[in-house]
């Protein structure tokens, strides 16, 4: 055992096959700590500063870390990075990485780490968790400002549970992403992002993200309040607010994924953003329940699109949509080309529930196009028929205000029961329309072309 008190090491401090090294008030510089083969370094109010690792465990190793700081200033250079099953204990103190694509914290290999009420100020992500690591972080304030950096990277089957605290992203960065199987739970957190692509909430790839109180507001163009490919989200209590152009505050994109959200708020201004997107070729299900959306801009509440043989699901229990200048909720179908080898001929369904004294100021606008175009390997034009059916059930008390339009090719039900949809409701082109009041009450004139 080794025991320092008000020293400063101008070497490096490195404790290996079980070794122990104490200090208080220790200032380590050079290549900063290094602890191996189950290790173990406890330093309070001390000081690290590094030119590439902080703190490098491995093998078991265990870093306890009581109000000291950790400054690093190398390229790559992490504040702490963890291996092999080792151990990060933390509370209060500060981490500072400095050099291009340096992490706060880096765990990997089914390390573990606890944070508590300390301050990641770093050029690359703050925290990157993979190899089936596991983080818990209490009030703990992560600020990055590299390009491309996030607040927290989840990956490889790993976990991270952050409760309190606050994440801003300065540069382009998302504020926590989780992919590959991992698990993140959030409570209470406020996550801030700048710059192009910059979302808040990203779960992918079979992970599953768990989000209660809180709120999530980016500021840059393209960025979403809540971005799922392939994953899943369980929100309750967040308020999410986007100003960027094409910003949306929920969006479901590509493979399967599965929102739910209650008792939320979503705010969108910026051009073209709507409170909740759901496109891509894969199945995506949204689940709202007393969600208030507010649209300030020109775009629709909801927009419901796919190109492919895909279901997409849109069930609303109570809370509102103020849509604005758009409509409530736009379905329609995005005209891709498609290469001939790739592109599918199948169906696509839309199902959509309203119900709980859910209301709506916007139209519901359904414009369908059945046929698919792209162009084979010699360029000629091939097409490829995709019948679609749209079914929208509006039920329990809830109220429709701005009428509904039907366009395109489709298959298309609508059903009032118990509700009101005020406003003209129209049919156009090719689409079978079959609409059904009961109990209801419809305010308005009906116009009904085609197959309607």
């Amino acid at each position: 055992m080794t025991f320092n008190s008000g020293a400063i090491t101008t070497s490096p401090v490195s404790v290996n096959t079980s070794g122990w090294y104490a200090g208080t008030r220790v200032v380590i510089t050079a290549t900063g700590v290094t602890i191996a083969t189950g290790g173990t370094v406890s330093l309070t109010d001390s000081a690290i500063t590094a030119a590439y690792y902080g703190v490098n465990a491995s093998g078991t190793g265990v870093a306890i870390l009581n109000d000291t700081n950790i400054t690093s200033g190398a390229n790559n250079g992490h504040g702490v990075t963890l291996a092999t099953s080792s151990t990060l204990l933390m509370s209060g103190g500060a981490i500072t990485t400095t050099g291009a694509n340096a992490v706060g914290v880096n765990l990997a290999s089914a390390s573990s780490g606890s944070l508590q009420g300390a301050v990641i100020n770093s050029h690359g992500h703050g925290t990157n968790i993979t190899g089936a690591s596991g983080m818990v972080l209490n009030n703990v304030i992560i600020t990055t400002s590299g390009s491309g950096a996030f607040g927290v990277r989840v990956d490889a089957s790993s976990t991270l549970t952050m409760t309190g605290g606050a994440i801003t992203t300065l540069n382009t960065g998302m504020g926590v992403r989780v992919s590959n199987t991992s698990v993140a739970i959030l409570r209470d957190v406020t996550i801030v992002t700048n710059g192009l692509l910059s979302h808040g909430l990203r779960p992918s790839e079979g992970s599953v993200m768990t989000v209660s109180g809180g709120a999530v507001t980016t500021l840059g163009n393209e960025s979403h309040g809540l971005l799922a490919v392939g994953g899943t989200a369980c929100v309750n209590g967040i308020h999410i607010i986007t100003s960027g152009s094409f910003s949306y505050g929920v969006a479901l994109d590509s493979s399967d994924s599965f929102v739910e959200m209650s008792n939320s708020t979503i705010e969108v201004s910026g051009k073209g953003s709507s409170g909740i997107l759901l496109t891509g070729a894969g199945r995506g299900e949204v689940y709202l329940a007393n969600t208030n959306i507010t649209v300030r801009g020109s775009a629709e509440g909801v927009i419901l699109r796919s190109g492919l043989d895909t279901t997409k699901i849109l069930e609303i229990t109570g809370g509102s949509i103020v849509a604005g200048q758009g409509g409530g909720i736009s379905v329609n179908k995005e005209n891709r080309l498609l290469n001939a080898a790739t592109m599918v001929s199948g169906s696509t369904a839309y199902d959509i529930t309203i119900k709980g004294g859910a209301t709506f100021s916007g139209t519901v606008a359904l414009d369908i196009t059945s046929i698919l175009t792209g162009t084979d390997a010699g360029g000629n034009l091939v097409e490829a028929d995709t019948p679609t059916t749209v079914t929208v059930n509006v039920e329990g008390n809830s109220t429709l205000t701005g009428g509904a339009n039907f366009a395109g090719a489709a298959t298309t039900t609508l059903t009032l029961t118990d509700s009101t949809l005020t406003g003209d409701l129209t049919g156009s082109g090719s689409a079978t329309l079959t609409v059904t009041l009961d109990n209801s009450v419809f305010t308005g004139v009906t116009t009904l072309g085609g197959n309607s």
